[in-house]
């Protein structure tokens, strides 16, 4: 696929947010800012952009300015062990 077909974020950017969210070091919970922070070296346009499709996606929640990985990423993680940290 190519980059124009991914208006709302980029699958790279997605997977590092991904496997941001899905970390067992810290609190489960990430402010916009803080992941901004972490992923300082990625445009902050397309990091809020595959904040946004994924959250359309499913697969984080959120809670006013605060988001976590869903239930069903959690899932897909623990007990389908599809993704490997």
């Amino acid at each position: 696929m190519t980059p124009n077909q991914y208006p709302d974020g980029e699958p790279a950017t997605e997977r590092i947010i991904v496997l941001q969210l899905l970390r067992n070091d810290r609190s489960e919970w990430w402010g916009r800012a803080e992941m901004l922070r972490k992923l300082r070296d990625i445009d902050p346009d397309a990091v809020l952009g595959s904040l946004a499709h994924l959250e359309r996606l499913g697969l984080l929640d959120r809670h006013g300015a605060r988001f976590k990985a869903s239930d069903g990423l959690r899932y897909i993680d623990d007990a389908l062990d599809l993704i490997a940290i």
